[in-house]
């Protein structure tokens, strides 16, 4: 059938610029078709259904969903997870570096993991001590949600009002929204694989409404080899979520997850170790790094309508992450190239008569493993450091409150969050991989530490002229209580505890302004606190004394200005920050010799961000949609810092390593007829290498010739088609047929990638500096995935 003219032109357009931009994403924010049946809908889509890319036209801040439907027709790739489903929006970059979620990378506005928040169901997600999500800490597999624990997100940028951040917003907040019970009783069960010999399997069961409640269970296994060599992995998921009316204005609701991965890390190779075997990773003999954690966050909360303006909601929660990694690294490698926790065959601590140099070194290493092997079997008969451990240990438990007044001119939110966390986190060296764990034997440190933090907020949405403007004021305090407590070690030669207490008051401003009916323009102000992580506790206890905390938190200043247009079907924004990051925290030696922690230096975060999206409706065959996002963002020092530990300075203008500066997304999507394809584009753009032995930008004249001297730019392209078919085979009344092809023009590309030293390479004769090599991570190769699913 012929469509609207106007309509065929815009998808036309479409077409083209899909045609034409190098790039590729999953499904972003989308509706599908009408379906032919109540069937085929429950198929497509479960749970909410909230309008394709509902740009809010009133918000005094940038704001962006992930729908359901781009949730449940995401490719079962070992490379996607909740992370890297948000690389379809504005300045979000999310890799990961293996299979089912390994070594996640993620960065908001520029701003690292941990400088932005996260939230599942308005919970906090950030780890109280390390502050990231994922990879914290090096919790190389730190894996809680997957994709089917999902019903939609919110993605709220920088700063935000008080009522949507959490913990450490700087360059934004992230909610996910839980998938809920359906009001029918149904279910599903499918398998998914395909390339890397992966192999996935779920079911999900709706109780519908049972004695009045609703229940949902879900249950997902995930097996891969993954696309690099020697890294298989598995992950076993289990979700429930359910509800229950009290009366006509209350409910009770909650929310569980339990998650395990296991699976071996990738290692970053050199340039010249990859070669043609892009997919390369060191053999088991050289290397290996076994990674274990397990997840589980419950919530339990009841929301209630007091009367026609005030409402009340309430939600406990407790969770526990505990990850342990054994690494394996064979002393007899000859090198040249680095090598994660590379052991040196002896017990390298021997020769150290303390930390910091002092002589007062009660550390009984030495004695325990003796000079040589010779006459101390058994003890000695596995010294050396050829295995190594790490584990890290923290629970989590929490109450969050709100209460919320609707009056004809005024929105006003109260509330608050209160949390208490603990962490044992340990690292052990040894000979053998059944090791000893004693304290002062083989522990570089075996610490246990504590954390109180809580918040408690007002905001105000002023709304007046038939709510064409909004102002939203807001003000949150935050507070924080951390104690630490590290025992005798290789690092603390003199053990000790220390504690300090942080606040801070954060203000935030937003208004909103209609000008013209669907022409909005809006602008924000938000200061907001990231309290300094364990590690300026910890580092502060060395030598024969215990170093007082110095450091005060890192603050952030955001400052917004944007404006939204809807014609038909067609929404736009566009808006551009500034935020400026003060405070920062970095290493240092104080007078009397120690290594400690303090305040200095500054950071721009600057950009702008474009949202396009058209929903063309009917056009020749079947409904149409497409969609556009592109984003600047440039992160660059503005005064200097050094390091004391590296001894590099941080110059101003200088940028930031691992941030791309340009990031483009864009797809378009057909319904018809139970059939919905996504073509999908993603560019990333190149990015400067981070010099794994400072963290900070690496030195251009200190990388080896014939080395790459960034991460290049790179674009893919993905396809997924999907096909619902209505059945009457016993109970099942739908069959879910789907083909998705990731990276479809197999285009080799890093994920991340760093600089590090090459033995072999010499030294830069203007610096001084050993030569650095290129070293990277593959990411996934052209990939072929089929799903099948029954929905009864």
């Amino acid at each position: 059938m012929r469509g609207d003219p106007v309509k065929s032109a815009r998808l036309a357009a479409a077409f083209a610029t899909l045609l034409l931009l190098p790039v590729e994403t999953h499904a972003q924010s989308t509706e599908p078709a009408a379906p032919t049946n109540a069937q085929i809908e429950t198929v497509i889509v479960t749970g909410s259904r909230p309008p394709l890319n509902a740009i809010p036209m009133h918000a005094p801040y940038t704001e962006s969903t992930i729908t359901p439907e781009a949730i449940l027709n995401l490719t079962p790739s070992p490379a996607t997870t909740v992370q890297t489903l948000l690389a379809t929006q504005p300045s979000i970059y999310a890799t990961t570096g293996g299979t089912n979620g390994m070594e996640t990378d993620i960065k908001f506005r520029a701003f690292y993991d941990g400088e932005f928040g996260e939230t599942i169901a308005g919970v906090p997600l950030n780890d109280l001590f390390n502050s990231g999500v994922t990879y914290q800490a090096d919790n190389r597999d730190n894996v809680l949600f997957i994709p089917r624990d999902l019903d939609s997100v919110q993605i709220y940028r920088g700063v935000n009002n008080p009522a949507v951040n959490t913990y450490n917003s700087l360059g934004g907040t992230i909610n996910y929204i839980p998938r809920q019970p359906a009001d029918t009783m149904g279910g599903d069960i499918g398998v998914d694989g395909g390339s890397f010999n992966t192999l996935d399997y779920h079911a999900t069961f709706n109780t519908g409404d049972l004695y009045g409640f609703k229940n949902t269970i879900s249950f997902e296994r995930d097996f891969s080899s993954g696309w690099l060599e020697n890294t298989p992995d598995w992950n076993d998921n289990l979700y429930y979520a359910g509800n229950a009316d009290i009366d006509a204005n209350s409910q009770v609701f909650g929310y569980m997850t339990y998650n395990k991965n296991r699976g071996d890390a990738p290692q970053f190779i050199p340039q010249n170790v990859i070669g043609q075997t892009f997919n390369f990773q060191w053999p088991g003999n050289i290397y290996r790094s076994l990674n274990v954690d397990t997840n589980y966050l419950g919530i339990l909360g009841f929301k209630s309508a007091l009367s026609d303006v005030f409402s009340i909601e309430d939600e406990g929660y407790f969770g526990d992450n505990a990850y342990g990694r054994t690494s394996f690294s064979n002393p007899a490698y000859p090198g040249p190239y680095f090598i994660d926790d590379q052991g040196s065959g002896y017990p390298f601590w021997t020769s150290y008569m303390g930390y910091d140099g002092y002589t007062l070194f009660p550390y009984t290493g030495s004695q325990a493993y003796g000079s040589s092997t010779a006459g101390c079997a058994p003890v000695c008969a596995y010294a050396g450091t050829d295995y190594h451990f790490y584990g890290y240990n923290g629970a989590i438990y929490g109450d969050r409150a709100q209460a919320t007044a609707d009056l004809p001119y005024n929105k006003v939110i109260v509330g608050g969050d209160f949390n208490v966390g603990e962490l044992h986190s340990r690292e052990y060296w040894y000979g053998n991989a059944t090791m000893p764990m004693v304290i002062g034997y083989n522990d570089a440190w075996d610490e246990r530490d504590t954390r109180q933090m809580w918040s408690a907020y007002a905001q105000d949405d002023i709304h007046f002229l038939d709510d064409r403007v909004h102002i939203t004021p807001g003000l949150k305090y935050i507070f924080a209580h951390t104690k630490d407590n590290d025992a005798l070690g290789f690092y603390y030669s003199a053990p000790g505890a220390d504690r300090a207490d942080e606040h801070f008051l954060s203000p935030t401003v937003g208004a909103s302004f209609e000008v013209i009916p669907d022409l909005d323009i809006y602008g924000s102000y938000g200061r907001n606190v990231k309290f300094p992580d364990i590690t300026a506790f910890y580092n502060a206890v060395s030598g024969q004394n215990t170093a007082p905390i110095v450091v005060r938190p890192e603050y952030a200043q955001d400052f917004e200005l944007g404006a939204r247009y809807r014609w038909d079907g067609l929404q736009a924004e566009f808006n551009v920050y500034d935020e400026r990051f003060t405070d920062i925290i970095f290493s240092s030696t104080n007078a009397a010799g120690f290594t400690q922690y303090e305040n200095g230096g500054a950071e721009l975060f600057k950009g702008a961000e474009l949202q396009l999206t058209d929903d063309f409706g009917e056009v020749w065959v079947g409904s149409w949609k497409a969609y556009l996002n592109a984003s600047y963002n440039e992160a660059v020092c503005s005064s200097p810092s050094t390091d004391d530990l590296s001894g590099v300075t941080c110059n101003p203008g200088q940028s930031l390593p691992n941030i791309p500066n340009y990031l483009l997304n864009v797809g378009l999507i057909w319904d018809y007829d139970g059939w919905h394809v996504d073509l999908q584009g993603h560019y990333v753009g190149r990015q400067q290498l981070q010099d794994y032995n400072t963290s900070l930008p690496g030195v251009a004249g200190d990388i080896a010739p014939g080395q790459l001297t960034e991460n290049p730019d790179y674009f893919l392209v993905n396809v997924g088609v999907i096909k619902v078919i209505p059945i009457a085979w016993g109970p099942a009344n739908a069959l879910r047929l789907a083909l998705h092809v990731d990276n479809l023009f197999d285009k080799h590309y890093f994920s991340s990638a760093e600089t590090n030293t090459d033995l072999n390479n010499g030294f830069n004769p203007t610096t001084g500096n050993q030569l650095l090599d290129f070293y990277g991570l593959a990411g996934e190769p052209r990939a072929v995935f089929g799903s099948v699913s029954l929905y009864f």
